[in-house]
């Protein structure tokens, strides 16, 4: 980095890669509030999540898109099936 306006000092350290791309799918899987795959008549796929730009980007970006802005919304949502999945063992 140029830019940076204050040091890193201390751990834990975290990075994550990544690489740009100009192919946005607006459709997707569909999940419930806890991240749950869903079938065609509403019910849940035991065991099976979904989360990032597979959900469709529409899904978290609404008819706008903006390169670099599905990252935020992965991570945050990875977290939140990670989160759930640990809370129910």
């Amino acid at each position: 980095r140029q830019f940076l306006p204050a040091e890193i000092t201390a751990p834990p350290y975290y990075a994550v890669e990544l690489h740009g791309g100009n192919i946005i799918g607006f459709g997707g899987l569909a999940v419930n509030a806890e991240m749950q795959v869903l079938r065609r008549d509403g019910s849940v796929i035991q065991n099976l999540y979904a989360a990032g730009e597979v959900i469709g980007f529409a899904a978290i970006a609404g008819n706008a898109a903006i390169g670099g802005t599905g990252v935020t919304p992965a991570l945050t949502f990875g977290r939140l099936i990670g989160l759930n999945t640990m809370s129910r063992t």
